[in-house]
C-alpha cells in the first residue's frame, strides 16, 4: 500500500507505512499524531480492518513523536473493532506516549514481540492468533 504522508524523517508530517507479514498487517506511523493527521489515521484504519477479515493488524507508534489524546482514542476504537470483528490489533512501541494510559488496548514493547513465538521459532505471531 502507499504511504499517505512523505516518509522523509525531517518532514514534520504524518507518515504511515505498512507491510503485510503472513496474514497480519503491520502498520508503523512516523511524526506527530496531532490535529487532522488523527483524522487521516482514523479513516485510513477503519478502511483497512474493514478489508482485513478477520482483522490481525499491528500497529507500531515508536516513530511518533507526539500524539493528542484523540489518537490514543481512534487506537482503542481500532482495537475494539477488530475484536468484536474476531480478529485482534496489538499496538507496538511508543511507551514514551502511552505511559499509563494503555487502558482498551493491546500492547506490546516491540514488533517482534507482536510477531514471533517467545522461544523464537518464528512461528505465526501467537499473540495474534489468541482472539479473545
Amino acid at each position: 500500500m502507499p504511504d499517505l504522508a512523505p516518509t522523509d524523517p525531517a518532514n514534520d508530517d504524518l507518515s504511515v507505512r505498512t507491510r503485510a507479514r503472513g496474514n497480519v498487517l503491520l502498520i508503523q506511523l512516523q511524526g506527530p499524531l496531532v490535529g487532522g493527521a488523527v483524522d487521516t489515521v482514523r479513516m485510513y484504519l477503519v478502511s483497512t480492518l474493514a478489508r482485513q477479515v478477520p482483522p490481525l493488524m499491528v500497529v507500531d507508534i515508536a516513530g511518533l513523536t507526539l500524539m493528542e489524546e484523540a489518537g490514543l482514542e481512534v487506537l482503542r476504537s481500532a482495537t475494539r473493532h477488530a475484536r468484536n470483528e474476531g480478529g485482534r490489533l496489538v499496538v507496538t512501541g511508543g511507551q514514551h506516549l502511552l505511559g499509563t494510559s494503555t487502558a482498551g488496548l493491546d500492547v506490546m514493547p516491540t514488533i517482534r514481540d507482536a510477531f514471533f513465538a517467545p522461544d523464537g521459532s518464528g512461528e505465526s505471531p501467537p499473540s495474534l492468533d489468541r482472539r479473545e
